[in-house]
């Protein structure tokens, strides 16, 4: 059945000083056994549907959004926090452009609350948090919680749409389904659609706090994702995934497992699937967070099957702070090298404060996070995504603005391996940081605290600090993913130097692996910074640069290496020195030079070291090129005259990756290596408190940010993936504990995990455009059929 079985357009002209703007069409679509009518912009004809040239975009004249606290348990623990998924429009832009419409989370007791990214989650360490993740998709979430029986309550199509409103869904990927109409004829979720037609139902959400030491079933699982509650969803939808967990609502009086003992995972499945079944259908899900980690900077952010890099587009996400009650860090020792009380650059914003709306408390705030995410927009403000593989592949070929723009010369899916929407990787031309494009932030003359995200889709950053007149202020990084480092260590462009506390003399810097490389920072990552400005002036400008490239890294050795556009993406934000923000009793933090960072302990020797692999597969059509003067000419051509990789049996001449996979016995080279889909039986299954190795062989020819869910590991080396010959240890600002890694191509990744949590769990790349498309595995901790269910697992699991 088509999804969509007629339109007719409806002329609606939104006139301003005689001007028309748009062209608006009422479509009438048939979702399951409902007939829904939608209202969406007719043609991508009118002026507000052209794209927005990023270079017209003005730089460093909007003021640099501060995320404030959204929840925090002020340092007591076991506190209950409610987090909404809503649409709203946000200036995004300057001043004088259009507003943005996008998802943001917020507390939905306090609408004011809502921001893309989100603000700030502070929980205390080793206190419990339990988070009611709200999915209000909804046309009006403030009405619907009053008149639950309106049409405030119908569900909302998905903001990522092409310029005629078609939202952009790709149905060929194994994703969510809610629908449940699968390929292979079943009724079931979570499965591949095989479809070429647009998606126009409810949208699934599940919320995973990146880099948590949780149970599984608080970990944001990609099929455990729930719709929003809504009046209009067809009877024939499930309103939930396949596996869909949630714990009892705080105020029902129900016990919790802290107050239980359970011989297994399953059997603690029995005992909640009561909340589960209350919560079907609801829009809720009730996950509880131990938080029993180091102090570190984690993010909340969408993780539902097959649109995550949809949703995280969309909605960002937001930093998860675990703070110590008493205002301490793990690993940062009371006094310095010169004997004093040791202080960190603060005070961050505080929960009930406004960063941005009182001076005061902005003008003392040193401790800021920031997000940093490419995006790119129509003139109308609207966020641009890619509709078709076309426009990243070949963008002479298509402007990306039709859904699944076809080619007079190219056959797609199902005629062929090459899927008409999805790409494999994703890149714009805008730099959004906390959710405004290329701010500005006075700061004073002293030193401060920075939580640096990647939040973007694909791009991998290198970031740098430049002062006015060329010279480069260093970044001294005192932490990563899971925590502080070891040492202090001072990063510039070409160089990564240990600091020795309570010598500020370096004697000698030491040269990072590239002259290029400065902070690189892949997708998902944090890193915490101190910057010093205290030997600048007043009205002295320092611009955070970017000289990652505009395309999928390899190296900065790679021929392919280019750096980022320096008029749009080359440039990040900028701060202007301040004399008037000085602190008038003096900077109280410490320098970087006297900072003594503990030592941490290492884990054990692993008792299993793993064989794992990281391949890409390319289609087996083969195309030429021939466009000139910005005229489309790409062809179809015979394989047989393309060279072919020595290692991967690649044509040169193919049209391109459909799909980055994950798999097993990568040392077998990448012609033997076994690849894996989200579909096989589970394979991979530590024991629980063991300690692995894993040996990450990666043969594709970009560089892979891996992400692990259920805790930290450690790095141990990057080693040639031909003779085995190591190239290199963890990077000096990698020595911490992590839970994303960089696996560069061509070689093979070492790192070290203990396993001490039972349950399902996935490890995936953490470019999104491949996690949602095949580049993600699940693991069980545990036994098959005790801790994970048995239906999904082979006969060879180990």
């Amino acid at each position: 059945m088509q999804s969509m079985n007629r339109s007719f357009e409806l002329r609606v002209v939104v006139a301003i000083s005689m001007t028309i703007v748009s062209t608006w069409q009422f479509i009438n679509v048939m979702e399951g056994n409902s007939n829904l009518m939608f209202l969406r912009p007719a043609d991508n004809r009118a002026v507000s549907l052209l794209r927005l040239d990023a270079e017209q975009i003005p730089k460093f004249v909007t003021d640099l959004h501060l995320l404030g606290v959204m929840h925090s348990d002020e340092g007591r623990g076991d506190k209950s926090f409610e987090i909404s998924l809503r649409q709203i429009q946000q200036q995004v832009l300057p001043k004088g452009f259009p507003r943005t419409t996008l998802w943001a989370y917020g507390d939905p007791n306090q609408p004011k609350s809502f921001h893309h990214p989100a603000q700030t989650i502070e929980v205390t360490q080793g206190r419990k948090t339990n988070v009611i993740w709200r999915n209000e998709l909804v046309k009006d979430p403030e009405k619907c919680r009053v008149y639950p029986n309106s049409d405030a309550c119908n569900y909302l199509l998905h903001v990522l749409q092409d310029s005629s409103g078609v939202p952009i869904v790709d149905q060929n990927l194994h994703w969510a389904a809610p629908h449940q109409k699968c390929k292979d004829g079943e009724r079931r979720t979570d499965c591949q659609t095989g479809s070429n037609e647009p998606y126009f139902g409810p949208i699934p959400t599940s919320v995973h706090v990146h880099g948590a030491h949780t149970e599984s079933r608080d970990d944001g699982y990609p099929e455990s994702w729930f719709l929003p509650k809504s009046n209009n969803i067809p009877t024939d939808y499930a309103t939930t995934g396949s596996y869909f967990r949630s714990r009892f609502l705080p105020t029902n009086g129900t016990a919790d497992s802290s107050t239980n003992t359970f011989s297994s995972v399953l059997e603690e499945d029995r005992f909640y699937q009561p909340a589960a079944d209350s919560a079907s259908g609801e829009g809720y899900a009730v996950f509880r967070f131990t938080n029993d980690q180091r102090t570190t900077s984690l993010w909340y952010h969408d993780h539902a099957l097959g649109i995550t890099r949809l949703n995280v587009y969309a909605a960002s996400g937001g930093f998860w702070l675990i703070r110590d009650y008493q205002g301490r860090e793990t690993f940062l020792a009371t006094i310095d090298a010169k004997g004093n009380e040791q202080r960190l650059p603060s005070p961050p914003p505080k929960f009930g404060e406004d960063p941005n709306r009182d001076p005061e408390v902005k003008g003392k705030v040193r401790e800021i996070g920031l997000v940093i995410q490419d995006v790119s927009f129509y003139k109308n403000g609207r966020l641009f995504y890619p509709a078709s593989r076309l426009s990243m592949d070949y963008p002479q070929c298509s402007k990306g603005t039709t859904f699944g723009e076809a080619h007079q010369n190219i056959t797609f899916a199902p005629n062929s391996d090459v899927f008409p929407v999805w790409s494999p990787e994703a890149f714009f031309d805008t730099i959004v940081v906390n959710g405004k494009t290329w701010p500005k932030l006075e700061v004073a003359p002293e030193r401060y605290r920075f939580r640096l995200l990647n939040a973007c889709d694909s791009r991998v950053l290198n970031l740098a600090l430049i002062i006015d007149g060329g010279d480069e202020l260093p970044f001294f990084v005192v932490g990563s993913d899971q925590g502080l480092l070891p040492r202090v260590v001072l990063v510039r462009t070409g160089f990564a130097t240990k600091l020795e506390p309570g010598n500020p003399e370096i004697k000698e810097e030491r040269q990072s692996t590239s002259n290029k490389q400065a902070l690189l920072v892949t997708p998902a990552e944090r890193y915490d910074v101190i910057v010093d400005f205290s030997n600048l002036s007043h009205g002295t400008k320092i611009t955070l640069i970017n000289t990652g490239p505009d395309s999928a890294f390899q190296s900065f050795e790679s021929p392919e290496y280019e750096p980022s556009n320096d008029e749009t993406t080359g440039q990040v934000m900028q701060f202007v020195i301040g004399e008037s923000l000085r602190n008038l009793s003096g900077d109280q933090s410490t320098s970087p030079y006297d900072l003594i960072l503990e030592p941490q302990p290492k884990l054990d020797k692993p008792e299993v070291i793993r064989d794992l692999a990281l391949k890409e597969h390319v289609s087996n059509l083969c195309v030429q090129d021939a466009s000139a003067n910005g005229s489309c000419g790409l062809q179809l051509i015979d394989c047989a005259s393309g060279e072919v990789d020595a290692d991967t049996f690649d044509n040169e001449l193919s049209f391109g990756n459909i799909a980055s996979f994950l798999g097993y016995d990568g040392s077998k080279g990448a012609r033997n290596a076994i690849t894996r889909r989200w579909m096989d039986p589970v394979e991979l299954r530590p024991l629980v408190n063991s300690t692995e190795e894993w040996e990450l062989w990666n043969w594709t020819p970009d560089a892979h940010p891996i992400h692990v869910h259920s805790g930290s590991f450690e790095i141990i080396g990057r080693y040639n993936i031909h003779n085995g010959e190591q190239i290199s240890g963890p990077m000096p600002w990698e020595e911490g504990h992590k839970d994303t890694v960089a696996v560069p191509p061509k070689t093979i990744t070492k790192i070290r995990m203990k396993f001490n949590i039972r349950g399902l769990f996935v490890w995936h790349c953490h470019v999104l455009s491949h996690e949602d498309n095949e580049m993600m595995l699940p693991f069980c901790v545990g036994d098959p059929g005790i801790d994970c269910p048995k239906t999904l697992f082979s006969a060879k699991a180990n």
